[in-house]
């Protein structure tokens, strides 16, 4: 179901006040980007936003399939109580690794969370408090003898992949899950490949799982909006004829042509024939 959204009319009165609540420094790369136009700036930060928005669903998915594999291993490998054993075992030595104390501290702030709130400190609620970066944190390299050769692989055995192609994924991840988070501009990366590789992760844990936040997800949705709608007036005579005419054959609405175009180009950038067909002279669409 396509969104329904209430129009903005960006007249240079509006514009000129939303620049200044928003401050000139945030929109500095997008008034580069648009050339100066404050209106174009404007409308690359909303697709900046709206696309980072389309990005919950799927980094919440594949933070929570990841957290709860490595959590079950490690619960199997060392009881309930994990965290401590890790400490007590000497695997979270602060002597072994510079980066170490950042490991503990995180278990530790977890740890007091729980007690500053009056929650039961449980196994669960543990591994929930704990951030994304703990858990790509202990694929590291310092942490492959201890936890990933004989642990936490086991999530995905019999799919050829070694630690470092475990981390560098699941870093590459809360890169740009931490670039949303603090409200920074992403339009600059490659936002299908992020999307596909966050995808391909959940699938290494779950296929099902992937495939179900793929169909709920609006990532191909957005990524194939427009940054600005070409009013209709603006479009050339055959380009309405060809548009009311492929309504009339795929027995749609324009609008609802519209959208499965945006959808179709979204997935495939070769898409369109798939959705409006070529017109033959007589207007009917050619046989396939």
């Amino acid at each position: 179901m396509s969104e329904r959204r209430i129009q903005f009319e960006y007249q240079a009165g509006h514009v000129s006040a939303i620049c200044a609540t928003m401050s000139p420094e945030r929109l500095e790369r997008y008034l580069n980007a648009a050339g100066g136009d404050l209106e174009k700036a404007l409308r690359g930060y909303t697709r900046n936003a709206r696309l980072s928005e389309a990005f919950y669903t799927p980094l919440q998915g594949v933070e929570i399939a990841i957290r709860n594999a490595f959590h079950k291993q490690l619960v199997k490998a060392f009881g309930q109580f994990w965290y401590d054993e890790l400490d007590k075992q000497n695997i979270l030595d602060p002597q072994k690794d510079r980066k170490t104390p950042g490991t503990l501290l995180k278990l530790r702030e977890a740890r007091q969370y729980l007690q500053e709130k009056g929650k039961p400190e449980t196994s669960s609620r543990m591994a929930a408090e704990l951030s994304f970066g703990f858990w790509v944190g202990i694929c590291a390299k310092r942490y492959q003898k201890d936890l990933w050769n004989p642990f936490l692989n086991n999530p995905f055995k019999g799919l050829s992949l070694t630690r470092r192609d475990v981390f560098e994924r699941l870093e590459k991840i809360r890169n740009l899950r931490n670039r949303i988070a603090h409200h920074e501009p992403i339009l600059n990366r490659n936002l299908p490949n992020d999307y596909a590789n966050i995808l391909e992760t959940i699938r290494w844990i779950c296929g099902a799982s992937a495939n179900w936040i793929e169909a709920t997800s609006c990532f191909r949705e957005r990524w194939g909006e427009p940054i600005a709608p070409v009013p209709f007036e603006n479009l050339t005579e055959e380009a309405v004829f060809n548009l009311k005419t492929a309504a009339e054959l795929l027995n749609l609405s324009p609008d609802e042509l519209a959208r499965h175009a945006v959808l179709a180009v979204a997935k495939d950038s070769h898409a369109w024939r798939s959705v409006i067909l070529p017109m033959r002279d007589d207007g009917k669409a050619p046989k396939q």
